[in-house]
């Protein structure tokens, strides 16, 4: 039985390490290029729209006795639609109707009134309220009245406080409590994991147990990748689909930018209608 000597050991040892790091480092890249297009088929699905005068079109169903769910959205233009399709999802679990919200510029623009985006700007409303009850903005304060006492935190946080005070003027709102709920309530967890940011609403039996209440309104507070962009397209890749998941690839198909009218015709439209 031959013998190895000691120089051949290291360097049997250097070329095993060297096999494992190539593989570990194919196993990272493909993992990365998965990640690469979920996020590329979140982002082709939410670009921002051309600006459509015609498309304010909501459910004309009394929403009263209805529970409602109004989304606070954050940060730029894919993740505010992102967030958006995420509230549509929470508020079907939850059994509430959802209020299509205003949206914002950019992730870091200090909006004012003017600047605030119309829902129907970013949403092709006449597709989605084709498969959704959607409540129209300007209905909140006749169905909710101007005080809404509940706020659903998604644990994340932003640092722009204009959009608190533009969003409250967008729908009539006087204020609203400082009562919170958060997503995660386990005192199992350290503080760390305790405050991290919601991601796995795509489980309807969790967000009942943190989510669920008897307040008619609630405020749903900076929803984004509560459902992330990789696990929806691991089972886009799957040959057998989880059913929630295909609720939510629904309802990414039915949240397209608005596809009527051009820029320069709306802006023209909504500047006539303006100095009436």
């Amino acid at each position: 039985m031959k013998r190895i000597n000691f120089k051949n050991k290291i360097l049997y040892i250097f070329a095993l390490l060297i096999i494992v790091t190539v593989i570990y480092q194919a196993i990272i890249l493909a993992k990365l290029s998965d990640v690469k297009q979920a996020r590329k088929y979140i982002e082709e699905n939410s670009k921002t729209c051309h600006i459509c005068a015609d498309c304010a079109i909501f459910s004309q169903k009394n929403f009263t006795q209805e529970k409602i769910l109004v989304p606070l959205l954050v940060w730029g233009p894919n993740n505010q639609i992102q967030g958006f399709r995420e509230s549509l999802y929470i508020a079907n679990a939850l059994g509430r109707k959802l209020v299509a919200p205003p949206f914002f510029p950019n992730w870091n623009h200090l909006a004012n009134g003017s600047s605030v985006i119309h829902p129907w700007n970013r949403i092709d409303m006449q597709l989605l309220t084709k498969h959704y009850d959607i409540v129209s903005p300007q209905k909140v304060v006749e169905i909710c009245g101007p005080r809404i006492t509940l706020n659903l935190s998604s644990g994340i946080v932003s640092h722009d406080p204009n959009r608190y005070a533009i969003f409250k003027k967008y729908l009539g709102l006087d204020s609203w409590s400082n009562a919170f709920v958060f997503p995660i309530s386990d005192k199992t967890l350290s503080p760390e994991e305790e405050n991290r940011p919601l991601s796995n609403a795509i489980d309807k039996t969790y967000l009942n147990s943190i989510y669920k209440s008897d307040e008619k309104c609630v405020i749903l507070e900076y929803p984004w990748n509560s459902i992330p962009a990789y696990d929806i397209f691991v089972q886009l890749k799957s040959q057998k689909m989880k059913e929630e998941y295909k609720e939510v690839v629904d309802i990414i198909k039915n949240t397209k930018r608005p596809a009527k009218g051009s820029k320069l015709k709306a802006n023209l439209k909504i500047y006539f209608l303006n100095i009436r």
